[in-house]
């Protein structure tokens, strides 16, 4: 083993405790729409989200013992051993690198009782845009998609591609859980172009209008809102 290596993995060692120490402070809601909830009561489903909500997602579920597609880039091997010390399941792959092999392992495993979390907008981007791998993947196996989004009542936004929301220690993360979506089992090209249109299009309106659920817990309005604001003009 290599010494750069050695002090990487010392560093995410020591990093770990530390880093769900503090995911422990922040006070989680969760609210599953009536449409989700026997979805979502079964643990049968692909579950998606967007790519800069993954930190508070990762702690909340880590008892439901969901499996994971992780990147195969450098930031993550980083996800996938904060994702293994949760005790998640991981697949290795993405849209850029090893996808067909990640998809065909996902593929293998949805046989009975078990939920797939992809980001549909990573590793890469562009940010709030689906990819076609796992419009794919619901169709070819007839699973239900979940989606996810998250809301923060403090949280800072780092420059990466993504803008990662980060939420600061005893802040606020209100989980929201919406659909099923389903695909027709074979989805032609050009069907499953629209297709995908269609679902980003849904899932940019519910993103923007569950907005008004943090809101009527809260009392405030989360720090997503002045992003989700500005972009709305431009759909």
């Amino acid at each position: 083993m290599g010494l750069k290596l050695l002090v990487k993995r010392v560093l995410l060692f020591i990093a770990y405790p530390l880093v769900f120490l503090y995911l422990s402070t922040i006070r989680f809601r969760l609210m599953v729409k009536d449409s989700a909830r026997e979805i979502y009561e079964k643990d049968r489903f692909v579950f998606t989200n967007y790519h800069n909500q993954i930190i508070p997602l990762i702690h909340y579920f880590r008892k439901r013992n969901y499996v994971i597609l992780v990147s195969k880039s450098r930031d993550g091997e980083i996800t996938d051993y904060f994702i293994r010390r949760y005790k998640y399941a991981t697949i290795r792959g993405s849209s850029t690198s090893g996808g067909t092999e990640a998809l065909s392992e996902i593929h293998s495993r949805l046989k009975g009782n078990i939920v797939i979390s992809i980001t549909f907008d990573g590793p890469k981007g562009p940010i709030y845009k689906i990819k076609k791998g796992i419009i794919w993947l619901i169709s070819r196996n007839r699973y239900p998609l979940l989606m996810g989004y998250c809301y923060f009542s403090w949280a800072k936004r780092i420059r990466s591609w993504d803008g990662l929301y980060i939420p600061y220690p005893f802040s606020k993360v209100l989980i929201v859980i919406d659909g099923p979506v389903y695909a027709a089992e074979r989805l032609l090209k050009g069907k499953m172009e629209s297709f995908r249109q269609d679902l980003e299009e849904r899932m940019w309106d519910n993103y923007y209008h569950y907005s008004a659920d943090f809101r009527d817990i809260f009392g405030a309005d989360s720090a997503n809102a002045p992003e989700i604001m500005a972009l709305s003009r431009e759909h």
